[in-house]
């Protein structure tokens, strides 16, 4: 495929093809790298399109697999820490102690704001962007701005 042929294509199709890889991977920098990678295969690929329609399904499909293999890979999977609490060995005892603190904190967390979204969400009000953040900073008396200029 040349450039001149690639071009209109992808910038018809990427918003389509974030969208898909969006919905099953739930992440944005995971969606960005699947769009990339679909783009590009689309950009390698000698096949011949019979059609718009044609051509529309062989990037959702290639997009549904990208998505899957992604979330198959052993790096996207989340495994829990208390399976290895007690394998883990430290050398001072300040350290385990440290470790407890931040396993409890974490605990503290997750049931004092179970429905709050991981990401804070940032609205736009007239000429300031303002966020809402979780009262979860103050568990880690961590201080962060409510309200600041655009």
């Amino acid at each position: 495929m040349t450039e001149e042929q690639f071009t209109p294509l992808a910038q018809r199709y990427m918003d389509t093809v974030y969208r898909v890889a969006y919905s099953y991977l739930r992440s944005p920098s995971d969606a960005d790298d699947v769009t990339q990678d679909v783009l590009i295969q689309l950009y390698k690929t000698d096949k011949a399109f019979e059609s718009d329609a044609h051509l529309k399904n062989w990037l959702i499909r290639v997009t549904v697999n990208r998505s899957k293999n992604v979330l198959r890979a052993p790096w996207h999977k989340a495994e829990d820490i208390a399976d290895y609490e007690n394998t883990l060995v430290f050398e001072q005892s300040q350290h385990r102690e440290l470790f407890d603190a931040v396993v409890l904190r974490a605990a503290v967390c997750a049931a004092a704001a179970p429905a709050v979204p991981v990401h804070d969400t940032i609205k736009l009000a007239r000429d300031r962007r303002v966020t809402e953040t979780p009262d979860r900073s103050m568990l880690f008396a961590v201080q962060t701005p409510q309200v600041f200029d655009a």
